[in-house]
């Protein structure tokens, strides 16, 4: 069994991860108030920087999904921060980065209950949007920071990607002459539960291919959030209410299907995945 790790400093962490490396010269960060360094990375669409709803909200997600979304079978239900994002060697180096710049942003809950949709020439794109209590700010901040932290792009790039940011979570595509039926069959079925989650945690997520499904190699938590426990061992001895309550975290955390990592060199190996996708 693989041992449990604790605390917010072991959360960018992957597993097997070896020595740290310093990536180039040193500043003060806006978002953190930690030292800045810069990456020498090339930006692939073979990783990603994101947010992945918990796994209680992705029966109805992936019903959908399952049905209209061409990428269902290479990406898990997320909302896209940064894509393309830095190369899985550079997680390590990014997610130290994040958790600088992130560490004033507070958790925030948003809900999914809400249809919307991106009009292209021959379809319509439709997505959840997750609604956050503030209008979006707390999406915009995440956001900017996300982009500070990534310190690879020049400020006219960073400023258009800040300023056409719009959060969504795709779940199918449809021909145009039939979307405006099935958005409106589509805010129905959503209307009603409340899918509702907290924004606690960001993830960078890779694949191996261009045709391999995405995978969590890299969590990071928001300002205030809890770090999450690695590994897969939950049969912790319970010797007092303390190690009682711990291993009810635990337990709680490994239910969570992303909470686990899963590396590449784990994949090139033929390892079999902690949790099953899609």
């Amino acid at each position: 069994m693989s041992s449990l790790r604790s605390g917010r400093s072991s959360t960018f962490a992957r597993r097997g991860g070896g020595a740290r490396r310093n990536y180039g010269g040193r500043g003060r960060s806006k978002g953190g108030g930690g030292v800045r360094r810069t990456i020498k990375s090339t930006l692939l669409h073979t990783s990603a920087l994101c947010i992945i709803p918990p796994a209680r909200l992705w029966p109805c997600i992936q019903s959908i999904r399952k049905v209209h979304d061409k990428a269902y079978a290479r990406w898990m239900p997320h909302v896209n921060l940064v894509y393309p994002c830095v190369a899985y060697k550079d997680f390590d180096a990014y997610g130290k980065l994040l958790e600088a710049h992130c560490e004033n942003i507070k958790p925030f809950v948003v809900n999914l209950n809400q249809v919307g949709h991106f009009s292209q020439r021959q379809a319509w794109t439709v997505h959840l949007v997750p609604h956050s209590q503030n209008k979006g700010k707390e999406w915009n901040e995440l956001h900017n920071q996300c982009i500070q932290a990534l310190n690879l792009l020049k400020p006219e790039e960073a400023k258009a990607k800040r300023k056409g940011f719009r959060p969504h979570l795709t779940i199918g595509q449809f021909p145009k002459s039939e979307a405006p039926l099935e958005v409106k069959r589509l805010e129905t079925a959503f209307s009603t539960p409340k899918l509702e989650f907290e924004v606690s945690h960001l993830y960078l997520i890779s694949r191996v291919s261009q045709t391999a499904p995405f995978r969590v190699r890299t969590v990071i938590p928001l300002g205030g959030a809890k770090g999450m426990i690695k590994g897969e061992d939950t049969k912790l001895k319970e010797k007092s209410k303390g190690e009682e309550k711990e291993k009810d975290l635990v337990e709680k955390t490994l239910n969570e299907k992303w909470s686990i990592e899963f590396t590449e060199e784990e994949e090139n190996r033929n390892i079999p995945p902690p949790h099953p996708y899609p």
